[in-house]
């Protein structure tokens, strides 16, 4: 939980306030084999975390959705609220 929510701190700076293009205002996460990835990005400034240690259970159950899915953009208010809990 603790890197899960350092990554999303790392690149939630990068996420853009303006809502005239709706797919900079989330963080991408994907996976592959070097681990999972956080990427943000406001058009101007690009931040991308990897994580490699999680916990092997999280780390499936992420992997798995991620993998099923090609990757998913999240809003970036629902993360940072996520990370609170997570804490």
């Amino acid at each position: 939980g603790a890197s899960f929510s350092e990554a999303l701190k790392k690149v939630a700076f990068s996420v853009s306030t303006n809502e005239s293009r709706v797919e900079l205002t989330g963080i991408f996460i994907s996976n592959s084999e070097r681990g999972i990835h956080f990427t943000a990005t406001d058009s101007f400034r690009l931040a991308e975390v990897t994580l490699l240690g999680m916990e092997s259970s999280d780390k499936m159950a992420l992997e798995t959705f991620l993998r099923d899915q090609g990757g998913v953009i999240l809003p970036v208010d629902a993360l940072q609220e996520l990370a609170r809990i997570i804490q």
